[in-house]
């Protein structure tokens, strides 16, 4: 078994989420059972709704990253609540509420326990894995009252009902509880799969302490693609862990003290998720430079 971590260099809009479908499919091409893992994930309602009407559908919410990975590799999509083991989505503040004192509402706005109004947590310790969806009740009610009228309406197609909690409740969930049940998940999969791509959140370093166990870690950003080796990402992890909670290293501590092992120039792409075959080049790259490293043999 391995792990490629995938992880990014700019709090949003590294493009991870296309460079773990470029991995995944290199893997499955060259005939290794390999999934996709998004442990932790949070989805702006407002900037992908469709994605949130998805999760209804389904009847569990689901990140938005996690569905785009589903929709190109559709055995996934039967095992979501797995392939994305905690799942929220975030909603916008009401700037009525703070009388448009405007900094306010964005150093509000930037807070995640602030603005996530419902998640999933899906545990894999069992033999049967188990889903327990949660409602965040003081967040909701600082969304306008039109965005609160149609959430609430939306509720019933979720299945389990959700657990209404308090922002302070959402919090050990955040740093805690999602983190350990993510990794339950890695685990039931491992047992399943050849290979695991893991993709982490924002730019932190890693989402989970089990998803450290990659043989390969991809830091992405646009236009590139560095490889590390995962005993160098971990080591560099380590030396700062004695004083700082993994959750809060960011990539860009990281990198500073490795080198990488190979380095990919990308370009845009109409279509990042289409695999087509303005893809293949890459595709063909990152398959050689993986065999390269006696990742594929």
């Amino acid at each position: 078994m391995f792990r490629i971590l995938v992880t990014g260099l700019l709090p949003h809009d590294s493009g991870k989420t296309w460079a773990s479908a470029i991995f995944l499919h290199a893997l499955r091409s060259n005939n290794i059972n390999a999934a996709y893992v998004k442990p932790i994930g949070a989805t702006e309602l407002w900037r992908d709704y469709k994605y949130y009407m998805e999760s209804l559908k389904r009847g569990v919410i689901v990140s938005g990253d996690a569905l785009k990975i589903a929709s190109i590799a559709k055995d996934l999509g039967n095992i979501i609540e797995i392939v994305n083991p905690a799942g929220f989505y975030t909603i916008p503040l009401d700037p009525q509420n703070y009388r448009w004192k405007v900094r306010d509402y964005l150093d509000d706005s930037q807070i995640v326990s602030n603005v996530i109004f419902i998640g999933r947590l899906t545990n894999c310790k069992y033999s049967k894995p188990e889903s327990v969806h949660i409602l965040v009740k003081d967040n909701l009610l600082n969304t306008t009252p039109v965005l609160r009228q149609f959430i609430r309406q939306t509720l019933e197609h979720i299945r389990p009902q959700p657990v209404v909690i308090s922002r302070g409740e959402l919090v050990p969930i955040l740093v805690d509880e999602a983190p350990v049940a993510a990794d339950t998940c890695i685990d039931f999969l491992e047992k399943k799969y050849e290979a695991l791509v893991i993709e982490s959140y924002n730019n932190v370093s890693t989402p989970t302490m089990g998803s450290l166990n990659a043989t390969i870690v991809a830091v992405v950003a646009p236009g590139r693609i560095n490889l590390y080796r995962g005993e160098d990402y971990r080591r560099a992890i380590n030396f700062f862990s004695p004083w700082r909670k993994t959750g809060s290293l960011l990539v860009g501590d990281i990198v500073k003290l490795i080198k990488p092992i190979h380095s990919i120039e990308t370009l845009p792409v109409k279509d990042p998720l289409s695999l087509d075959e303005s893809h293949k080049e890459l595709i063909d790259k990152v398959s050689s430079i993986l065999v390269r490293h006696a990742i594929l043999t």
